[in-house]
């Protein structure tokens, strides 16, 4: 499916990796489809996967940009000081952008965080 309409859909669109990803989520719902044995009516998307060519984290304003179909466009966030304190002085590589079943969106932004070291256990754990 993606080597037919990749070149076709990339034009039409102007899209970067975007329909990559997108030919990917379809073609995963149409095999679980016919793993169970039914049809697929629709395919309703209800999230974009954006990467560093198409997201970007503002900080000095607390807002995303992101480009969809019709140019770019800039989402305030509205953040907790826990939140804030998590992305403060974060370059995300990637977030999401999520359709909730109310018709509202959310950004699930990606960090990369250091895991602490754990110390070794010593004795009985439980």
């Amino acid at each position: 499916m993606q080597a037919m309409l990749y070149h076709d859909m990339r034009a039409h669109c102007g899209l970067f990796p975007n329909p990559v990803h997108a030919f990917r989520r379809v073609s995963a719902n149409r095999k679980a489809a016919r793993t169970r044995g039914e049809r697929v009516k629709t395919f309703d998307p209800t999230s974009i996967q954006d990467y560093q060519q198409i997201f970007s984290f503002i900080e000095r304003e607390w807002c995303v940009s992101l480009t969809l179909l019709h140019g770019r466009v800039r989402f305030r966030l509205h953040l907790g000081n826990s939140r804030r304190g998590k992305l403060r002085r974060q370059r995300p590589p990637s977030a999401q952008l999520c359709k909730h079943r109310d018709g509202s969106y959310a950004v699930h932004i990606q960090i990369k965080a250091s895991v602490p070291p754990t110390d070794t256990p010593t004795g009985v754990l439980g």
